[in-house]
């Protein structure tokens, strides 16, 4: 999770009791879990990998951008990803609390990045999306049902779908309303908390009953961890026969963009509901998207599948 964000004390007794909350400021550069990512994933094998070599410690920053260097051709060879190769480097500027940028390294992340495509989470169809959504009703997680229909409809990243409470929703007589996202990625650059629109009568009703039922505000709407969830979205792949999709749950907002943009014609309206800061980005993960979605095809069978557990949803939400 991100770290809690404060709004800054009238007075210098009540910003030192908010601060002491918050920790130190070195804490708070980075997100732990990221800080984790950093060391367990990245920093931790470089230096493992290089003791094991028996390659000596740089003794300065010209020489560790070259240990950098030959380790990211190693990954290269070894067939990871380029998200490893930035988390080295990131991680090294981190944990030496410097903003030094590697020149020599930080090139071969960009040659990488130009060479080879990145593997993104294909974008979900909407009936795969819905029959999904079935799936979460017959196994009785209507929690996940709910964040699948949510999360495609708004867009949401998957930390944000899994950190909504019921304090977060608002939805009016007409099925349709706001949701207030907890801290958000962008949100947390750009000083603000943001919020969706709910303008889908099907999926607002959904939510405004569902929500319903809890009485503490805070009160998260799954009933499991994020891990859980992502064992779900497997399973549901499974179920449906669609695993050589490679379906994600990044793939629920990038579905969800695509849908969005297929059906008004409108990328600005795409970019501002999904809250991208960058439109060339938005532009490429959106064209992406749609070429990708022509390119899919089921089989009979997985079509029979997604049909039937897609009439199931509808009929729940009788």
């Amino acid at each position: 999770m991100p770290p809690k964000r404060f709004v800054a004390a009238s007075d210098r007794v009540a910003r030192v009791t908010l601060r002491r909350r918050l920790g130190t400021q070195a804490k708070n550069r980075v997100a732990n879990f990221t800080v984790q990512r950093y060391w367990i994933a990245a920093v931790g094998f470089f230096m493992a990998l290089h003791h094991y070599w028996g390659a000596p410690l740089a003794e300065n920053y010209i020489d560790l951008d070259r240990q950098i260097c030959y380790y990211i051709e190693h990954l290269w060879h070894e067939g990871d990803s380029v998200n490893l190769a930035c988390d080295v480097i990131s991680g090294i500027q981190h944990f030496l609390l410097t903003r030094r940028s590697f020149p020599g390294a930080w090139s071969l992340v960009h040659a990488w990045r130009r060479v080879e495509l990145p593997h993104r989470a294909p974008p979900i169809l909407p009936d795969i999306l819905l029959a999904f959504a079935g799936v979460a009703i017959a196994v009785n997680r209507h929690d996940y049902a709910i964040l699948l229909l949510v999360g495609f409809h708004c867009m949401l990243r998957t930390a944000e779908m899994l950190g909504i409470t019921s304090a977060c929703v608002n939805i009016g007589a007409a099925c349709t309303g706001v949701i207030a996202l907890p801290w958000t990625k962008t949100g947390q650059r750009q000083g603000a908390q943001q919020m969706v629109t709910v303008d889908d009568s099907f999926v607002g009703g959904l939510l405004a009953r569902f929500v319903a039922q809890f009485h503490e505000p805070t009160t998260l709407l799954r009933d499991a961890n994020p891990m859980g969830f992502r064992r779900f979205f497997d399973y549901a792949s499974q179920i449906l026969e669609l695993q050589e999709l490679q379906l994600r749950p990044y793939s629920i907002r990038r579905g969800g963009a695509t849908f969005d943009f297929l059906a008004h014609g409108n990328l600005q309206r795409t970019i501002f509901r999904a809250r991208w800061t960058d439109s060339s980005v938005a532009r490429i993960y959106v064209q992406d998207g749609v070429a990708v979605q022509a390119q899919m095809a089921l089989r009979a069978n997985q079509l029979g599948l997604v049909h039937h557990y897609r009439e199931l949803l509808v009929q729940s939400s009788q």
